[in-house]
């Protein structure tokens, strides 16, 4: 085996190169800079989806909870929206599945459950009632703030509403 030394002007005079030296130097950090430029708007893609994913599982939810609200309603036209209230949220996934957890949700603004018509003695055979579900959403919220205290929200919270209606047979 030679080993020969090579001055470096000759290096680059001929285009030699050592062994396992790469032949693009100045593009070595182009694919890191490409993904940490990328990653944001990825980032920001997936979260919408995620956010319209969770606000579509929800809009499911509170059609789902108007419709056995009015059910139950018409199963025992009687009932008082205490009653209706409970009902819905032991049976709705999102809405905790307990009284309590209703209790807290309905407190905080979170649900909003709406009973027509309210007057007991109103609801007799062949009357119409409508059961109004809305549920605030919590997408990912994404907030630029200013420097004068102001600033925009985007994604903000989403309301889902959903409505029912049937007729006490």
């Amino acid at each position: 085996m030679r080993f020969e030394f090579i001055p470096r002007s000759h290096r680059r005079q001929f285009g030699l190169r050592r062994a396992g030296a790469q032949q693009n130097g100045g593009e070595r950090g182009q694919a890191l800079i490409e993904f940490s430029l990328s990653i944001g708007v990825l980032l920001l893609l997936f979260l919408g989806l995620a956010g319209m994913a969770w606000g579509f599982f929800a809009w499911l939810t509170t059609t789902s909870a108007s419709r056995e609200g009015a059910r139950f309603v018409i199963g025992d036209p009687q009932v008082t929206y205490d009653e209706v209230v409970t009902h819905i949220c032991s049976t709705g996934v999102m809405m905790g599945g307990s009284s309590a957890s209703c209790e807290a949700l309905e407190d905080a603004g979170e649900i909003t459950v709406l009973v027509e018509p309210a007057d007991i003695s109103s609801r007799v055979s062949g009357a119409q009632i409508t059961v109004n579900v809305g549920y605030r959403v919590p997408v990912p919220t994404l907030r630029a703030s200013f420097f004068n205290g102001g600033g925009i929200t985007f994604l903000g919270p989403i309301w889902v509403n959903s409505r029912s209606v049937m007729r006490i047979e």
